[in-house]
Parts: structure tokens; C-alpha cells; sequence
């Protein structure tokens, strides 16, 4: 179900789901199914229960969808979805600009201007960052943090964490390379001072923005199965006044 507000003018979209056994997650694709939009966990607890995940539409900007439904086994249904109406497109002259991997295991930052989609060039063409881009998140003073994408001696995914320079877009590694990978990163500016937040699998992990060092904080797999894996995280204010990460 889509919802409008009419005081702000956000939308979003009401997405109820239920299986026999357990839902995993819930995705937003692009109608060609290429393209993650949006996702969402779903947790349940308990076999067959019926669950309703909200999705902000902020920053989509189609009204055709695909909506993907996961179980634990990786089984999917997918189902097409068209909206009414118009869609607010990003204002004019906006720049966009996104980490993607490159070839020969490096990273290339890239910058759209949504006036001239032709216009896409690569803003470290001549050094790009020597590791493939895993996950990427704003750090303490709005550094831009990435984690790469790599594998130890033993054919494990790990991470190495960079601090990247937007004047330029270099980086510089921010101690060793990690024995996890972080595949979902967020910053919270208001937890015991800056803490910087990591998934790995179905693990929750702390990494010190200053050495690299890297502490867990715990598994989800005694609450709701080791198939859970943790592929996003957010933060965001709670009924009760504070701030939930999600």
C-alpha cells in the first residue's frame, strides 16, 4: 500500500508479508530486478507470521518496482508494482556520486549530474583506490569511510577500513586489515562519543575509527537463526525518544 503525506509530501510504501515457515527480507528492485533500491530484515520469531515493513520512498525515483520477498532458504517471489501519480525527481543541477568497484580489484569514485545523465566521469580515474568497494558510510566529522572487499590466505571475505579524501580521492588504510568484512557500516555520532558500527554475517561489530581495531558485539544467530545476515543498518529516532538502530 502507498502512502502520501500530504503536510510533507513523503511517501512510502506499506509491504505486508507471511510465509509458512519464516521471511527473511524484503528488497525494492528496479522493474529489471539489476538495481537494489531498498531492504529491509524482517526478524520473525515465530513460523507464519504476518509482518508489515514501511519503506520511506525518499530518493526512489520510479514508480515501477519489483517487490521481493526472501526466506531463509533463498527462495523468492517477486512482484511487480506501478504507482500512480508523479514522482519528485532530484533537484536540477544535483550532483550524485557513488563508490563502484573497478577492474583489477581497485575502487572508482564516480560523479552524475542529474542534468546531463551522459555526463558520468570518474573522479580518481588516476589513482584509484587499490581495493574493491564493499561498503561505504560517513564517519566522525562527515569523513567518508569505505571498507574494500577482499580475501585472506584462506579464501575468507575480510575488510580493510579507508578514510578517503574527497579533495582528491585518495585513501589511507586505517590500520591492518580486519579477520571480518564489513558488509553494512553506519556511524552513530551520539553513542559513548562516535562509534562506528559493522555487519558481518549475522554479526554485530564495533570498529575504532582512529586504529582499525576491530571488537564484536555479538551474534543475531541465538535470537533468529544463523540464516539471518545483516545486509543494512540505520539509525533512527524511537517512540520513546531515543534513537534505534535498525
Amino acid at each position: 500500500m502507498l502512502h502520501s503525506s500530504a503536510a510533507t509530501g513523503k511517501r512510502s510504501l506499506s509491504v505486508t508479508v507471511q510465509d509458512n515457515r519464516y521471511v527473511a527480507a524484503v528488497l525494492l528492485l528496479s522493474r529489471n530486478g539489476k538495481q537494489i533500491l531498498a531492504r529491509q530484515a524482517v526478524n520473525q520469531t515465530e513460523p507464519g507470521t504476518e509482518t508489515t515493513l514501511e519503506f520511506p520512498l525518499d530518493g526512489i525515483y520510479t514508480n515501477d518496482l519489483l517487490v521481493a520477498v526472501y526466506d531463509y532458504a533463498c527462495n523468492v517471489t517477486a512482484y511487480q508494482t506501478s504507482f500512480g501519480g508523479n514522482v519528485e525527481q532530484p533537484a536540477a543541477n544535483a550532483t550524485l556520486r557513488a563508490a563502484v568497484p573497478g577492474t583489477d580489484d581497485t575502487t572508482l569514485f564516480l560523479e552524475l549530474n542529474t542534468e546531463d545523465k551522459s555526463s558520468i566521469k570518474a573522479l580518481n580515474e588516476n589513482n584509484p583506490l587499490p581495493a574493491s568497494v564493499l561498503s561505504v558510510t560517513r564517519g566522525p566529522e562527515g569523513k567518508l569511510l569505505l571498507a574494500s572487499n577482499e580475501l585472506d590466505d584462506a579464501k575468507n571475505l575480510v575488510s580493510t577500513l579507508y578514510s578517503v579524501d574527497e579533495t582528491d580521492y585518495s585513501a589511507v588504510a586505517i590500520g591492518k586489515r580486519s579477520t571480518a568484512a564489513y558488509t553494512s557500516m553506519t556511524y552513530l555520532p551520539s553513542l559513548n562519543g562516535g562509534t562506528l558500527l559493522a555487519g558481518y554475517g549475522y554479526n554485530l561489530l564495533r570498529v575504532d575509527t582512529a586504529t582499525g581495531t576491530m571488537t564484536s558485539l555479538g551474534s543475531f544467530a541465538s535470537v533468529i537463526g544463523s540464516g539471518v545476515y545483516i545486509v543494512g543498518m540505520i539509525c533512527r529516532p524511537g517512540g520513546d525518544g531515543g534513537r534505534h538502530l535498525r
